[in-house]
């Protein structure tokens, strides 16, 4: 993977290096009204959750700050992200805010099982698996995955999210990498 000067590890999906959503693609995320219908009382108390809802391509960007994620309904979503420059991608990064910052259970909505495609073209066919992967933000709320081997460099990835730790009503990703 590429450095950067700082010694960070170049995120091919990062909306700061150029990686982008496609719309067409990605689970719609929750509209506010839907929000504050599934937490009425946390707007009177300023939970931060209950006010910032990021679109899907808040999960490219480095902040999991309580309430700063990309929230769609239900327990199952995907998310195709074009990446900056095609990569063989050598590994996957999920984060959620920590449990202990949500003051009610959050972490419920994080991803649990998850797995990513790679494809080697726009026209997003002949997918390769690129791994299947566990996230357990309860140990780990920022967890690095290493990536199945690539037969070629990709220009998309799917992230496809499973099922989450309990939630019915939402799964909230808060950042999504690619090394």
């Amino acid at each position: 993977a590429k450095r950067l000067d700082r010694g960070e590890t170049f995120d091919y999906a990062s909306t700061r290096t150029g990686g982008t959503i496609v719309a067409a693609n990605t689970t719609r995320a929750l509209d506010p009204p839907f929000w504050r219908r599934l937490f009425p009382d946390s707007l009177a108390g300023g939970h931060p959750a209950a006010v910032i809802l990021a679109s899907p391509g808040g999960a490219l960007a480095a902040n999991t700050r309580l309430g700063h994620c990309w929230a769609f309904p239900g327990s199952t979503g995907h998310a195709t992200v074009k990446l900056a420059v095609p990569a063989v991608p050598a590994a996957f990064a999920l984060a959620h805010a920590p449990p202990h910052s949500s003051g009610f259970g959050d972490a419920y909505a994080a991803p649990f099982h998850f797995a990513v495609l790679g494809y080697p073209s726009s026209d997003l066919d002949d997918a390769f698996h690129l791994g299947a992967f566990v996230f357990d933000p309860f140990r780990n709320p920022t967890a690095k995955f290493r990536a199945a081997p690539a037969p070629r460099p990709v220009s998309h990835v799917a992230l496809r999210v499973l099922d989450n730790h309990g939630a019915d009503n939402y799964t909230c990703v808060y950042r999504f990498a690619v090394y």
